[in-house]
């Protein structure tokens, strides 16, 4: 019986990404998102490279979508052993109007990257803990890190988009619970920060991210991957091809995410976000080629 993986906003991007190395490390793979057609048209690429993948229509933001998409791939498929939490959202990068942030813009974040991961996990863990190496993946950031945005000398520290930030903070505080409620599991949960990455995130990513969604899906794979006994409510790091080489660069503002379309900072390879100099001292992964990039840590979430 192969393992089975569930990955949420999986039509396009890292989600996307994350299911094609998913499905070639064997697992059968589902993709989920909240246009049929779109589910459709992925699963027949994965199908046509040789992966074992369905999909059904999943909104994160509805109660209702998430209860018929859980019952659906269960009755499918019996179990599910890697549930990741990929949908997310940044609208703040486009809003304009609000002095700090719109009150719909901050409503819809958090639905997305908070409400509806809880609500997925929920959904989806009285099947996770059939396996017998259930893993839970939330896909995180660091600028969520309260100690990076109070820290002057942190590239994070300029950014200012407050829902985005605090949700993505709110996502880091549920890995950590959730790694103490199931702690007599054999369920690991971890955050991961795949990094700056050419996706639709925001309107600068894909003209200024120099990591590739294939690239970023790594951190996905290490973490969905864990061996058995992992540290659990730990986060994980995608450093990228060029990772460690860069030298320091200046934080990246509010006004180079929102309206620097088709612009490029002099380096682009020196974007900030997860890069090694705020990681401690990381253990460069020595593994094969296809993670050969991956950085894990083991310093707890709450240490960021």
């Amino acid at each position: 019986m192969s393992k089975v993986a569930v990955i949420t906003g999986s039509t396009r991007g890292i989600g996307a990404a994350s299911a094609e190395a998913l499905g070639r490390e064997g697992f059968t793979v589902v993709v989920t998102g909240r246009s049929q057609s779109k589910v459709d048209t992925s699963v027949k690429k994965l199908r046509d490279n040789g992966i074992d993948a369905f999909g059904t229509t999943l909104d994160v933001t509805s109660q209702h979508s998430i209860s018929a998409a859980a019952n659906f791939i269960a009755h499918s498929v019996g179990h599910v052993d890697v549930l990741v939490n990929n949908a997310g959202i940044l609208p703040e990068a486009t809003a304009q109007g609000a002095s700090i942030v719109d009150p719909m813009v901050a409503s819809d974040t958090f639905a997305t990257n908070v409400v509806g991961p809880l609500n997925v996990i929920e959904a989806f863990l009285p099947w996770l803990r059939e396996s017998q190496a259930g893993r839970i993946v939330n896909v995180t950031t660091r600028m969520g890190s309260l100690a990076e945005q109070a820290d002057p000398t942190s590239p994070y520290y300029s950014m200012v988009v407050p829902a985005y930030q605090a949700s993505k903070a709110a996502l880091n505080s549920v890995t950590i619970s959730l790694s103490k409620s199931l702690a007599n599991t054999g369920i690991v949960v971890t955050s991961v920060c795949p990094g700056f990455v050419q996706t639709d995130l925001t309107p600068v990513n894909r003209d200024q991210a120099t990591t590739t969604a294939e690239q970023a899906a790594l951190v996905v794979l290490a973490a969905a991957t864990l061996p058995a006994r992992s540290a659990s409510g730990t986060s994980s790091t995608s450093m990228g091809p060029s990772a460690g080489s860069s030298p320091a660069s200046p934080p990246l503002r509010n006004s180079q995410l929102r309206w620097r379309r088709g612009q490029r900072r002099d380096d682009p390879r020196n974007d900030p976000l997860c890069r090694r100099r705020h990681l401690g001292h990381p253990r460069v992964s020595s593994d094969p080629p296809s993670t050969r990039h991956m950085v894990e840590t083991t310093k707890p979430m709450n240490a960021r």
